[in-house]
């Protein structure tokens, strides 16, 4: 897929609550460090979906209570891994454009 025509909104939204999917992956990537890394090798979450978590957007690895939503990349430990059931191609190209399009957004706010 070219990255040309692709709105980044729509595959940046693929890094957030992304566990079920993340899980179901071939292959993940991470748009911040651009690490290319295995579903199994993401150990540390975040953004808790349980009512009881006080602090749902720690981070956390699955030892404790309350299982985080959001995985976290395990080199640089931000929440920026996309997988390939995304749906897309997680090209250098691709990855560099949703890096450029969060840091832009992420200043803008």
């Amino acid at each position: 897929m070219s990255t040309s025509h692709v709105n980044p909104v729509h595959p940046v939204a693929h890094s957030f609550q992304n566990r079920a999917e993340v899980e179901c992956n071939d292959s993940c990537a991470c748009f911040h460090c651009y690490a290319r890394v295995a579903p199994t090798d993401i150990r540390l979450w975040k953004d808790s979906d349980d009512l009881n978590d006080e602090d749902s957007g720690a981070l956390r690895d699955d030892a404790g209570p309350f299982r985080g939503m959001t995985a976290t990349c395990p080199r640089c430990e931000y929440d920026s891994v996309i997988g390939s059931a995304s749906g897309y191609e997680l090209s250098d190209d691709f990855l560099h454009l949703l890096h450029n399009h969060w840091q832009i957004t992420k200043h803008d706010t």
